[in-house]
């Protein structure tokens, strides 16, 4: 990734939740703060969950990380005066590093996990 650097503004985690309604869905969209060392393994941060493990979790995919700076527009789009990082899912909100510098494929290190 060229020697990018990018912040980890926030780290988060959920559990699948049940939502009740005329057609009643799980999901784990739904992600809190947490402060402190967190562990990723290949399957994921302990504590996390994942409610479709069709397309989420698993080796290729135990992590989602969504970029800060993609918040001013959706900010803008939805007419919000806010936004609170993890609103997209995201399990670690990171500044500085857009669609523009990141590919697929890179390789990303963040404390002792690569």
């Amino acid at each position: 990734m060229n020697d990018t650097y990018a912040t980890i503004r926030a780290v988060h985690m959920g559990r699948p939740l049940r939502h009740e309604g005329p057609d009643p869905w799980v999901t784990a969209i739904v992600k809190t703060p947490v402060s402190g060392p967190v562990t990723l393994t290949e399957l994921g941060l302990l504590g996390d969950g994942h409610a479709d493990l069709v397309n989420h979790g698993g080796p290729d995919k135990a992590l989602c990380a969504y970029s800060f700076d993609h918040y001013p527009f959706w900010i803008a789009q939805l007419n919000r005066d806010t936004l609170q990082t993890g609103a997209f899912g995201e399990n670690l909100t990171v500044a500085g590093l857009v669609d523009a510098v990141a590919c697929i494929g890179d390789v990303m290190t963040v404390g002792t996990a690569t």
